[in-house]
């Protein structure tokens, strides 16, 4: 409009005025004025648009804020662990958020601002110097540099055992997770407390179920009847312990030379029929009365039980299991066993019966009869050792050795009774490791001295008209001792033998091989010579011809 009246101003179409002089000028201004207002007006809308958008922001902000800790608090009030936050000051104090099984642990609902460890600890496994260990540690790290917390973390506690509000044991593990602020100093600590019971209990009794998984498939290559002569022998071996240590509340020397004797039996017969749980059992009773014995003058009876309990159990262990899960009940079955007295009355009335049939009448029944009664009047050494047999190959190939072969030269079967098992299992336990430990050398050695590989121990049976004399020796090294007395460093357990040969009227030496050696210190062969009574052996075993194969 101002530009129109200034042109029909200078055109001459209406008179010039200062209205139409300044038309233009105050045309811009208004134009100035009315777009400021238009500006204006937009930039309120924007503003209000933005503040708008703020609100909104700041309502899911809020209601972002809200569910998130909603769900924290769910969680803090539903985890199965003990959570919290511990800061640093003049105390370690437990901050205002921890978890509601935290509280369940202590058994306290009200422990904002509490003393942590006191709070936590006491009452627990963590007492006396542990506890104030854990205080120093924690102040130390607290307020400093995470190089405090690397250099101190070991020091802080990683399980311990408090009861619960039932009154049962229970185990806790505690991680700890330092925070640091943008100076890199410690201002608090988060704590996790889990409560591992209920896996420790599981790990227990899948580590109780291997267990018992190994005792079985070492019992199952023991035959039945095998093994209940074991257990009798063991039972044995730990009566004899029990008689020992149930003498007087103090235990002397001989005492303890037959303790430590009867429980190397164990450990030597165990390893034998590889159970080698109770091997272990006996082994640690051994290096126990060992220490005891070192570090005290006076030695207790209820203390050594204590380390016998061991062989008791894990023995217990074997025998439950053979009855409960192979049905090996541990029970004499006198349908399939006879007094030898009666067995030898029926081997007499037998040879009787033989001697009126006509050579060669003489039936498969009545030879099977005549082997049954055998066995009912006792076993020959080598059925007897037949499981220490088994475990010499073992045993060598543990030590790296071949495995030897074993030789019975028993040309009168000599049948041994029942009583005498006991005895000849403890004495060829150690004879027979002795050989293969000490004795026989590797197969490298044996073959550069002209040797076969494997090495031969040679087990010999000869009555005499006192006696019984049972001689074992082997191929191997020999010895290089002057005298008898000497060779006991070899490692033979000669006196544990000897003692248990004596107790019934046996007796054992030694005899070198004859001829001289060849250099000063050169070894000499030499064999264990074995005496018993005659009353170990059935006596009319002469009169009878030996067992047939189909025994």
């Amino acid at each position: 409009m101002a530009w129109l009246v200034t042109a029909m101003s200078t055109a001459g179409i209406i008179n010039s005025s200062y209205f139409s002089q300044f038309a233009n000028v105050v045309g811009q201004f208004i134009e100035i004025i009315l777009l400021s207002f238009a500006l204006s007006e937009f930039i309120n809308q924007i503003k209000k648009e933005k503040n708008k958008a703020v609100v909104e922001l700041n309502k899911l902000l809020q209601a972002s804020v809200k569910e998130k800790t909603e769900d924290i608090s769910l969680i803090m009030n539903n985890i199965e662990q003990g959570i919290c936050l511990v800061r640093g000051g003049k105390e370690i104090t437990i901050s205002s958020d921890y978890s509601r099984y935290l509280s369940r642990i202590v058994l306290n609902d009200d422990l904002a601002g509490k003393n942590f460890v006191e709070s936590i600890f006491v009452g627990s496994s963590i007492q006396g110097d542990r506890l104030d260990q854990l205080k120093s540690t924690l102040c130390a790290i607290m307020g400093e540099s995470s190089l405090a917390y690397d250099m101190n973390s070991h020091l802080l506690v990683s399980e311990f055992e408090r009861k619960s509000g039932e009154g049962r044991d229970e185990i806790f593990t505690i991680q700890w997770t330092p925070v640091a602020d943008e100076d890199d100093h410690i201002k608090v600590m988060l704590v996790v407390l889990t409560n591992e019971t209920n896996i420790r209990n599981l790990q227990i009794e899948a580590k109780s179920k291997q267990l018992d998984l190994k005792m079985l498939g070492e019992l199952v290559n023991i035959s039945e009847n095998s093994f209940k002569s074991v257990v009798g022998n063991f039972a044995k071996l730990i009566e004899e312990i029990d008689d020992n240590l149930n003498k007087s509340d103090r235990v002397n020397l001989v005492d303890i030379q037959d303790l430590m004797r009867a429980v190397h039996t164990i450990k030597g017969m165990a390893r034998t029929h590889g159970l080698t749980e109770l091997a272990t059992a006996s082994h640690q009773a051994e290096d126990a009365i060992l220490l005891q014995m070192r570090s005290s003058q006076i030695l207790l009876s209820k203390n050594l039980s204590k380390e016998i309990e061991g062989i008791h159990s894990t023995l217990d262990s074997y025998i439950k299991l053979g009855d409960d899960k192979l049905g090996r009940r541990q029970t004499v079955d006198r349908r399939n066993s006879l007094h030898s007295g009666l067995a030898g009355s029926c081997l007499q009335q037998l040879k009787e019966i033989e001697a009126m049939l006509m050579p060669g009448e003489s039936s498969k029944a009545v030879t099977d009869i005549r082997n049954f009664l055998l066995k009912s009047v006792g076993n020959s050494l080598e059925d007897i050792l037949r499981e220490h047999v088994r475990s010499v190959s073992s045993l060598a190939r543990e030590l790296g050795k071949a495995a030897p072969q074993i030789l019975f030269d028993d040309p009168d079967r000599v049948l041994f009774l029942q009583h005498s098992e006991l005895l000849l299992s403890s004495v060829f336990t150690h004879l027979m490791r002795n050989s293969v430990d000490h004795g026989i050398e590797t197969a490298e050695a044996r073959l550069l001295q002209g040797k076969t590989s494997a090495g031969t121990i040679t087990v010999s049976i000869r009555q005499t008209a006192d006696d019984v004399q049972i001689e074992l020796y082997d191929d191997g090294a020999g010895s290089t001792a002057k005298s008898p007395s000497e060779i006991s460093g070899r490692g033979v357990g000669l006196y544990a033998v000897r003692s248990y040969l004596q107790r019934e009227r046996g007796n054992i030496h030694l005899r070198f091989d004859s001829g001289p050696r060849k250099a000063e210190g050169d070894p000499i062969p030499f064999r264990f010579v074995i005496s018993l009574p005659k009353t170990m052996i059935w006596n009319a075993q002469s009169e009878f011809p030996a067992l047939s194969a189909s025994a």
